[in-house]
């Protein structure tokens, strides 16, 4: 599927950025905007955050390339603002 077009956008560096509205992701040819409450959960290993925007798709954010701030911290924000965009996540992340 990767070898049909260009895929621009697809592969290469990815930014995300967070803020209280949500999760914004910048590549070289687009940007793409999810709310909090369209964030479906984020997980994370040792070395990987993920936000997860279905069942079967993520960003997935290796923790050494977060280059603001520090991982814990934006880890514990988005986390945050997550939970804050809908009662009904709070109450299950209880």
């Amino acid at each position: 599927m990767l070898a049909d077009g260009k895929n621009q956008g697809m592969l290469g560096e990815h930014t995300l950025e967070i803020d209280p509205d949500g999760l914004t992701e910048r590549t070289t040819v687009n940007v793409q905007r999810y709310s909090w409450s369209g964030i479906e959960r984020i997980e994370e290993t040792a070395d990987f955050a993920l936000f997860f925007t279905s069942a079967i798709s993520a960003h997935v954010v290796p923790k050494r390339r977060v280059v603001v701030g520090d991982t814990v911290r934006f880890l514990g924000l988005a986390k945050q603002y997550w939970l804050s965009a809908t009662p009904a996540k709070q109450a299950a992340n209880r």
